[in-house]
């Protein structure tokens, strides 16, 4: 519960910093790279894997957004789940869908 409420502070606070309702005096350097994100346009940070996280990424590359995917690898079935076991590296599966769907290039069937 500590750190639920923690959190929510803490992203709180970070809101507060950048909708410009808390005024301190920054760094002219970080005052720079600020506005230079905040002209780039919205941005977007997608959580999760598997198909779901996937397709809504392939929907939203069609917006002028930057896009940010944290992709879960711990997918653990189908020929996935054996690759991971043969060659103990991570499930690549859901990170190659991401990838096709963000690309211009259709999936093959």
């Amino acid at each position: 519960m500590m750190y639920f409420v923690l959190g929510v502070f803490v992203t709180l606070f970070v809101m507060l910093m950048f909708s410009g309702l808390v005024r301190k005096k920054r760094l002219p350097v970080i005052e720079n790279a600020i506005n230079k994100r905040l002209a780039t346009g919205p941005w977007i940070v997608a959580v999760g894997g598997g198909t779901g996280l996937s397709y809504l990424l392939k929907g939203l590359k069609e917006f002028p957004i930057d896009i940010t995917a944290v992709i879960t690898v711990s997918d653990n079935g189908r020929s996935t789940g054996k690759l991971r076991e043969e060659f103990h590296t991570p499930a690549v599966g859901d990170i190659r869908k991401v990838i096709t769907n963000l690309s211009g290039i259709d999936e093959p069937i």
